[in-house]
């Protein structure tokens, strides 16, 4: 289902909690210290390389900073001499890595040839002060959603960090470990020569931050291993390296700003696309209920939600005095968290676990090796997917909220009844350009298609996780719709089987071929195979990952391309909805801007209605389980006041985050007839004309409220179950307030769909005129009233863009002088991009 709009971590945190209630299953410590675990083993049984002893590891004296050694190296006085990393004797990393938010933030120094000396109440640790602020230390503190992309981080002026590059720059840092041992001393001297320049210009380094202490730590065992190991070195993985740069400020391109400790990232910047692993640090003992998790969640909502293509997202923690180690996996079904590792204590066992991260194939990390997206496509890519609201969650987690991709809120001006019907400027992302090439590959069966588009993807934690793409294969266009379907093999199949039972309706998509998606031959990937055991508040809650391919291609319906075609489509659609209760006795049951698309079909075009997912046979009694209800801002007003009153108490006693013994919720029976999906209908109408302000997508940002200070319709129609049933039930008994506010929210574009919508309105209220022939007869009756000459798309484009540029112009002018008239090269700019437009979606013949 959608999610309410989220702005701010706070309600990030509490959408979170929420959606993983009882979805978190903590794995038992082990009898064996050496043992991975059920979860571990699992998810790196991938990688069989061997993994050297802590105790063999070694470093020249130089990659260790002077403010992280130990006393051990007190009277070496050779850089260039090698030393273990790690003292079996003291069962200690020979690196002065922090203990407690006192020892990081106590004011240390080096060992040789500085102030101070040793900690006492650390023995022979050095460590050096954490000149990170109260806040940023407090874990407690929900992380600041004010834009800090421009803040200094300490890490960056650090000259002993640079060498270890965990300030996150790609490129030429030097390393001598960077890519594998093989010009070893070539690099080394690099370093040692950045190393002698830095030190002249700075006699006395700043003092590190946690996370950058770790970041470099990670950083040196990396290339340790690989020295001790090289057939650790794999072609696929040698960038990978651990950054400290986003812990001090909120990883760019995204409205809801977290800040990770560490990110594992390749050669390229840190985004929530790009990010491969995440590792969290406190000084706090590890509880279930800590902050520090909460933090995981959320960064875990948007690791996902900007590759969704994962299986899961990897995450770390740190806890107890940053040495107890755990792995933390979130998927479609909720979480998994693994016993603790204590990184002193059980070196080796780390040292695998970190092998596993850091050499291992992207499987172990959590990516899908059936489907691959190119690097240098990742941000092209995320920005042609669009923010679609979400499908609702599994029968028992209907209480839930996943969230949905929210648009950037800006400041969007009203048109006034004697202006111009056409807005002032355009948007720069209006018509978003295709790649030039392929973006990835995906394969279904032995079938591999080339990825041209991520047509659009659902968001959250908990749910289907799907994801449509536009594919190629023999010069031949396809739809193939990636998810993950709750039950066994019949609830699989459902959706294949009622496809076959509509197959011969119009506007009902082709199935060419399906796939169950399988983790080695035989296994079908099914995420309770994450899970140890199967407490009663987890069961009936794991997924199975599918594929299908359709046909034809087809386009989302707010891609429409004239006010004509777009109340086209709509009237198409309540047809296919007409054809499938009465002829083949099937119900829908999820009307909504998702499922609502358009395909050219060479005389023209036509609505489709997809995803058949959550179809039914009808019954007497049309009663059916919860889960496929629809997708909340379209479901209809009784639907949502039914599944209101099925939502557990949240205060029951019951809920919290981590699995447990505790019977789940019963499954509810909702009564869903046809009307209920002809009302959703209304609600994608009206939908489109507020969130959209013209042809091909073209998204209307709008600020947080009207001007007179209200809240948006759609707004109010995406929050939960409870309040979105209250929204509409003020909705329809308001309406001289609501009419009005129908008519100011619509886009002035579509302003000559005002009286269809007041009328369908009107009908909605009276249940009993809500049928096929009354809802068909109104669109087809409204639709013959448009005029079917309106500017096509790139005209219309055009038109908007030259106006933007006059606008512009005008501000410029002068007293007394003229106003200057948009130049020749403007024109053609313009002019270009409308054929652009043409090219992108061609009209049809």
């Amino acid at each position: 289902m959608s999610a309410p709009a989220v702005h701010d971590v706070t309600t990030m945190d509490k959408l979170t909690d929420l959606e993983l209630s009882r979805l978190i299953l903590e794995e038992n410590h082990l009898d064996h210290k050496d043992e991975l675990g059920h979860l571990l083993s699992l998810i790196f049984r991938s990688y069989t390389d061997h993994v050297p002893k802590a105790e063999e590891l070694t470093v020249p004296l130089k990659k260790i900073p002077i403010d992280s050694r130990t006393n051990t190296f007190l009277d070496i006085e050779d850089e260039e001499t090698t030393v273990p990393l790690y003292n079996g004797q003291t069962r200690q990393w020979n690196w002065a890595l922090p203990t407690s938010y006192k020892s990081a933030s106590c004011a240390g120094s080096g060992v040789r040839g500085r102030k101070g000396g040793t900690n006492k109440e650390l023995g022979d640790w050095v460590l050096v002060a954490d000149n990170r602020t109260e806040a940023d230390l407090s874990e407690s503190q929900p992380e600041s959603t004010t834009d800090q992309t421009n803040s200094d981080s300490p890490v960056k002026d650090n000259p002993m960090l640079s060498m270890t590059d965990v300030s996150g720059d790609s490129g030429d840092s030097g390393d001598p470990w960077e890519t594998s041992p093989d010009g070893y001393e070539e690099a080394l001297a690099s370093a040692s020569s950045d190393l002698a320049e830095t030190t002249s210009r700075e006699t006395e380094p700043k003092p590190s931050t946690t996370e950058a202490i770790f970041g470099s730590f990670f950083n040196t065992v990396t290339p340790a291993l690989l020295l001790k190991e090289p057939n650790l070195t794999h072609k696929h993985n040698l960038s990978r390296k651990w950054s400290a740069a986003n812990s001090s400020r909120p990883v760019c391109g995204e409205e809801i700003a977290r800040k990770p400790d560490l990110t594992l990232l390749d050669d390229l910047e840190a985004r929530w696309d790009t990010i491969k692993a995440v590792c969290e640090l406190t000084a706090s003992p590890y509880l279930p209920s800590q902050t520090l998790l909460k933090t995981l969640d959320s960064k875990a909502y948007l690791l996902l939600k900007h590759q969704p293509w994962r299986r899961f997202a990897l995450f770390i923690s740190l806890c107890n005095g940053y040495h107890d180690l755990r792995i933390h996996l979130y998927d479609h079904s909720g979480g998994v968290v693994s016993p603790c590792t204590n990184i002193d204590k059980e070196p080796d066992k780390y040292l695998h676990i970190f092998s596993c991260i850091v050499f291992g194939n992207l499987e172990c990390i959590g990516f899908d090796p059936t489907i691959s997206i190119l690097k240098h496509t990742l941000h092209h890519t995320l920005e042609l997917s669009g923010s679609r609201p979400t499908k609702d969650l599994p029968s028992k987690r209907q209480d839930l909220i996943e969230s949905a991709q929210i648009e950037e809120v800006v400041e969007s001006s009203q048109l006034e009844e004697n202006e111009l019907s056409l807005p002032p400027a355009v948007a720069e992302d209006m018509v978003p350009t295709p790649a030039a090439e392929p973006i990835g590959k995906i394969c279904v069966n032995k079938n591999t298609y080339n990825i041209l588009e991520i047509i659009f993807s659902t968001q959250g934690l908990v749910g289907r996780g799907s994801v449509c793409y536009l594919a190629r294969k023999d010069d031949e266009e396809y739809i193939i719709k990636d998810h993950c379907v709750l039950g066994g093999q019949t609830a699989v199949l459902n959706e294949i089987n009622m496809m076959k039972k509509m197959e011969g309706v119009c506007g009902v998509p082709q199935l060419v071929e399906y796939w169950l998606i399988e983790v080695a031959p035989g296994e079908v990937e099914d995420t309770r195979a994450y899970r140890y055991k199967f407490p009663r508040s987890i069961q009936d809650t794991f997924h199975i990952h599918v594929r299908l391919v359709l046909k034809p291609r087809a386009r989302p319906l707010h891609k429409f391309r004239s006010k004509v075609e777009f109340l086209g489509a709509i009237r198409d659609i309540v047809n296919i909805q007409r054809q499938a209760v009465e002829k083949r006795k099937v119900l829908h049951r999820d009307a909504s801007l998702n499922n609502a698309m358009i395909e050219d079909d060479g005389d023209g075009s036509h609505g489709m209605l997809i995803d058949w997912e959550f179809a039914v046979d009808i019954v007497e009694g049309e009663q059916y389980v919860v889960g496929g209800t629809g997708t909340l801002p379209f479901m209809s007003w009784s639907l949502l006041f039914n599944l209101y009153l099925h939502t557990p108490d949240t205060s029951d006693e019951r809920s919290g985050k981590r699995a447990s013994g505790s019977r789940p919720y019963p499954v509810a029976l909702i009564k869903h007839d046809y009307k209920d999906d002809l009302e959703s209908m209304f609600y994608v109408f009206v939908w489109t004309c507020i969130e959209y302000r013209g042809p091909l997508g073209m998204k209307h940002v709008l600020p947080k409220r009207t001007k007179e200070g209200l809240n948006w319709i759609t707004r109010e129609w995406s929050r939960t179950y409870k309040q979105c049933s209250a929204s509409k039930t003020r909705f329809f008994y308001h309406s001289d307030h609501y009419t009005v506010q129908l008519t100011k929210q619509f886009d002035p574009y579509f302003r000559d769909l005002l009286p269809l919508a007041l009328e369908w309105y009107n009908l909605i209220k009276d249940p009993v005129s809500v049928c096929f022939n009354n809802v068909i007869a109104m669109l087809e009756k409204h639709l013959a009233n448009l005029p079917w000459n309106e500017p096509s798309p790139g005209l219309l484009v055009s038109t908007w863009m030259l106006q933007g540029l006059s606008a512009s112009a005008s501000s410029l002018s002068t007293d007394g002088e003229d106003t200057p008239s948009v130049d020749e090269t403007s024109k053609k700019r313009v002019i270009e991009h409308r054929w652009t437009t043409d090219l992108i979606l061609p009209k049809p013949m």
